[in-house]
């Protein structure tokens, strides 16, 4: 018997005083077996960051030739293709040539070797912007997760403020690459 996806019920109260978003996100999310809490919060930040109307969580990992976040515009065109982890450049590539844009976020302990492998094949691609969270922050606050998930989080420059009803977290976003560097 195939093992099911853990539901997550999520709110958001979202606030990016950079892009002037003030919004609250009502989410269902699935942690599909063969994914990590880390990858899990991992993505829910990056929608974060990332968010505007209309983007939304891919089928998941069981679905490997999408993302796993992406919007698309009413013609049903990619205008938003998020990748999370450590992709191939074969894959951004493919991605570049089904959107307009192309965002990474990197979480996992390795990302620093990742990136010194691969630095220089992603400054010769366009229209990616690479992005890294710190290993220590995406594990704590996979220790936040339960079933019913309300959370506050506020975006200011490269800076996450997260709160729960009973934590407080600050976090710092790296950019790696940003699409306007070339």
């Amino acid at each position: 018997m195939a093992l099911k996806p853990t539901i997550y019920k999520t709110k958001i109260q979202l606030t990016d005083n950079d892009r002037h978003i003030y919004t609250e996100l009502n989410m269902t999310l699935a942690l599909h077996p063969s994914e990590t809490p880390e990858r899990m919060i991992a993505r829910l930040l990056a929608l974060c960051l990332e968010y505007e109307e209309g983007l939304e969580f891919s089928r998941g990992l069981s679905t490997p030739e999408e993302p796993a976040i992406w919007r698309h515009a009413d013609n049903g065109t990619v205008q938003q293709w998020i990748e999370m982890g450590h992709p191939e450049a074969s894959r951004l590539k493919k991605a570049l040539g089904k959107s307009l844009g192309v965002s990474v976020y990197c979480y996992a302990k390795s990302t620093n070797i990742w990136w010194t492998q691969n630095c220089e094949t992603m400054a010769r691609l366009d229209n990616i912007n690479i992005f890294q969270f710190i290993w220590d922050d995406i594990k704590m606050l996979a220790g936040w997760l339960q079933r019913n998930l309300s959370l506050s989080v506020n975006v200011s420059g490269d800076q996450l403020y997260i709160s729960d009803n009973q934590r407080v977290h600050t976090m710092q976003i790296i950019r790696l690459q940003h699409a306007n560097d070339h």
